[in-house]
C-alpha cells in the first residue's frame, strides 16, 4: 500500500512539474512572438508601407539608396512587363516580406504621371530579381501584397 502511495505522490509530482515546464515554454514563446510581431520581422508579414516623401518614416539614406539601385537594376524588365517605356521609375513607397530572402513591394512613379507596383524578390545570398508588375496604378493607390 505504501508503494502505491509513493508511486502516485511521485507521478502527480512529475505532471506538475511538467505542466509548470509547459506553462513557462508558453510564456517565452508568447514573448518572442511577440516581439518579432512589435519588430515587423515576422517572416510571411508584411512590414509597414515606408513613404519616401514623409521625413518620420524612417527610411535611412542606406535604405534609400539600395532601392533606387534595384529599381535602376530591374527597369528593363519592368519596362518590358508593362509593355511600354517609362520616363523615369522613382520610388515612392516600400514595403517588405520576410521569406527565404526578402521580397520588396515598391510603388514607383514612371514620370509621365502614370504609377506602377513592384515586386523583387533578393535571396539573403544573391543579387536582386524583378518578380512581378502592377500597372495602371493611380497616386491615391495604396500598396498592399500582391
Amino acid at each position: 500500500m505504501t508503494t502505491v502511495t509513493n508511486k502516485s505522490f511521485f507521478l502527480s509530482s512529475f505532471y506538475r512539474v511538467k505542466a509548470n515546464d509547459l506553462v513557462l515554454f508558453s510564456i517565452l514563446l508568447l514573448g518572442i512572438v511577440g516581439t518579432a510581431m512589435a519588430h515587423q520581422k515576422r517572416v510571411g508579414g508584411m512590414t509597414g508601407v515606408k513613404s519616401f516623401q514623409d521625413a518620420d518614416a524612417g527610411i535611412s539614406a542606406e535604405d534609400r539608396t539600395q532601392i533606387e539601385g534595384f529599381l535602376k537594376k530591374v527597369r528593363g524588365e519592368a519596362e518590358e512587363a508593362a509593355g511600354r517605356k517609362f520616363a523615369s521609375l522613382k520610388p515612392l513607397e516600400y514595403a517588405t516580406q520576410l521569406v527565404n530572402g526578402i521580397n520588396y513591394f515598391i510603388k514607383a512613379s514612371t514620370g509621365d504621371g502614370k504609377y506602377v507596383f513592384l515586386r523583387l524578390y533578393k535571396p539573403f545570398q544573391g543579387e536582386i530579381t524583378f518578380n512581378k508588375l502592377q500597372d495602371d496604378k493611380t497616386e491615391a493607390d495604396h500598396l498592399t501584397y500582391f
